[in-house]
């Protein structure tokens, strides 16, 4: 997604645990702090509920039981709400 998307700023993953970091300019690496908020409340109404650590990190915790179907789908859902904020955002 970080190739798709010019708000990722960085990807960090222990495991299934996925933090993303939103960004405004990859130079600047200035935190996308509405942005976050935006993809966050956008995924919840898809039914994807994460939270966004300080302000701009996407922190995507997985279920201890997940399926490799619903984390495909919760990326396919993340990928999504990144499109409309971006698309939004231009």
């Amino acid at each position: 997604m970080m190739e798709q998307h010019r708000s990722v700023g960085a990807v960090r993953c222990l495991g299934l645990l996925l933090g993303m970091e939103l960004v405004r300019g990859r130079e600047t690496k200035e935190p996308a702090r509405q942005e976050a908020e935006d993809v966050m409340y956008s995924a919840l109404s898809k039914r994807l509920s994460f939270k966004a650590t300080m302000g701009s990190i996407i922190t995507l915790p997985p279920a201890l039981t997940i399926t490799r179907q619903e984390k495909d789908k919760a990326l396919d859902i993340l990928d999504q709400c990144l499109y409309e904020a971006e698309r939004e955002s231009v």
